[in-house]
């Protein structure tokens, strides 16, 4: 603690200077934070999606999967379950308010286990044709209780016979969310496929397939796409998992993306501070042998030194690294309705030491080139200087 007003002298020696930097570490941090967040998101939404479970879509958009179907994906070999399900996407009150609704049919109980409601839920919700379960986090996202109604206006034109695009769920319950998810609904198939045209009745649907065996998951996909091949309604079937991977690493691989964008942002860093606390230590270099004739050994010198460099990088890591927290689900708020399921990055404890680790190497690489100058200053030059 007998350093610390000469580590505090330094550190403010120019107090614009030391201001803008300070800032410029945090904002930097604060931009790495968010892309290890982002990469953390995305391997965590890979890790929790199952492996067993298979989603069946049409191949083409013009190919209209129907409900008969099901019977045929079922006589496969290593099918649990099959569930029809509808994807209600629309929105609640604003266009800007984008909500989504998965709808299952009465197999959901069995084909759906991850979203891991109970057997009376299931039951519940089949004998209440208007009822809707939402997650917590999805229910503080639009403030919904027990027993409220909750309308969702269809984005496609024409889906119900009455011309309206309204469907008013009830909320039946709030369940528990799963890992790494951002909330969900779970609705009735049969409440919006009885409100369609009948000619549209058990139509434009997709099928969630359990596996018996989740290394035949693969094996079973390809099946279930050779069945379907050379029909009028071709599938393409695929893992949750790998669907999970699919997107994580679409664009162009957006793990590597944010990682150049969170180095580059470190490398500037070490720009910045290098060339900072070389020039203090050119203007302060007769300060510094002062020190060293009144009795200060080479190694507290250069200890000050990297002192005077390793505060600001760490306490502009962990600065940056609240803010990131403060800000990880802000910029998804100016979005697009359509970019609505996007996850916000995870600003975890694992975040901040990775942040606190590159603040410490990055305070020993931005030093190295001042201790060694103050290593080969000859003490007697500068004095001299000093006193002429």
């Amino acid at each position: 603690m007998k350093y610390a007003p000469l580590v505090w002298s330094a550190l403010w020696h120019k107090p614009v200077e030391a201001v803008l930097t300070w800032l410029t570490v945090t904002v930097a941090f604060a931009l790495f934070g968010l892309m290890l967040g982002v990469n953390a998101t995305l391997q965590a939404y890979i890790d929790s999606a199952p492996e067993d479970i298979l989603s069946v879509y049409p191949r083409f958009q013009s190919a209209r999967l129907q409900v008969g179907m099901r019977e045929a994906i079922e006589r496969i070999d290593g099918v649990s379950a099959t569930s029809v399900m509808f994807i209600l996407n629309g929105y609640h009150t604003d266009p800007r308010n984008a909500v989504t609704v998965i709808t299952v049919d009465n197999r959901g109980s069995e084909a759906t286990p991850q979203f891991r409601l109970q057997p009376d839920h299931w039951q519940r919700l089949f004998s209440a044709p208007d009822g809707l379960y939402v997650s917590e986090r999805a229910a503080a996202r639009w403030n919904l209780r027990p027993g409220d109604t909750f309308i969702v206006n269809a984005r496609r034109p024409g889906l119900r016979a009455d011309g309206t695009s309204a469907f008013p769920f009830r909320v039946i319950d709030i369940v528990p969310d799963v890992p790494d998810s951002d909330g969900f609904l779970i609705g009735n198939f049969n409440y919006i496929d009885q409100a369609r045209p009948p000619q549209s009745q058990g139509r434009d649907v997709m099928f969630q397939v359990l596996v018996s065996d989740a290394s035949r998951a693969l094996e079973v996909s390809r099946q279930i796409d050779r069945l379907f091949a050379n029909s009028g309604t071709p599938t393409f079937s695929i893992s949750q998992r790998h669907a999970s991977q699919n997107m994580a690493n679409s664009s162009g691989n957006r793990a590597l993306a944010t990682s150049i964008v969170g180095a580059a942002g470190l490398f500037m860093i070490l720009l910045l501070i290098a060339n900072g606390i070389a020039q203090s230590v050119r203007e302060r270099a007769p300060q510094l042998a002062v020190l060293s004739a009144i009795g200060f050994q080479s190694r507290h010198v250069m200890g000050l030194i990297l002192a005077e460099v390793a505060i600001p990088c760490l306490a502009g890591a962990i600065l940056g690294t609240f803010l990131a927290w403060q800000l990880a689900g802000w910029p998804l708020k100016f979005l697009p309705g359509d970019f609505a399921y996007l996850p916000a990055p995870t600003i975890s404890r694992s975040v901040l030491l990775w942040a606190l680790a590159f603040a410490a190497l990055l305070a020993v690489a931005s030093a190295v080139v001042p201790l060694i100058r103050v290593r080969r200053m000859s003490v007697v030059n500068q004095l001299a200087g000093l006193a002429r």
